[in-house]
């Protein structure tokens, strides 16, 4: 897996998903989605290539060059309308598997 650990852009994550991967690491590391509400979140990280579920919000990051069955996104839950955790997640088959 292909992750990296380069300071967050919002700007290149919103306009350039091909280049999220590079940001993912940071994100969760440094827990600058952790504590901040669904508005936030959706100015920091806009809304494209995400699925909303109820307490979870997912982005996708890349798909795994040697296996396409494998994606890779990152994971916001949500607890009392605030980020309280995230986690980058390995979705294989319609299953996630915590990465991180």
């Amino acid at each position: 897996m292909l992750l990296l650990n380069k300071k967050f852009d919002s700007k290149t994550w919103k306009t350039k998903p091909l280049k999220r991967k590079y940001f993912v690491r940071n994100i969760v590391k440094k827990q600058i989605a952790i504590g901040k509400t669904k508005e936030e979140i959706e100015k920091l990280f806009g809304m494209e290539n995400n699925l909303v579920e109820n307490s979870r919000w997912s982005y996708y990051i890349y798909r795994d060059f040697w296996n396409k069955s494998k994606d890779y996104v990152l994971a916001l839950y949500f607890e009392d309308g605030k980020v309280a955790r995230t986690e980058i997640e390995c979705r294989y088959k319609q299953k996630f598997r915590v990465l991180v």
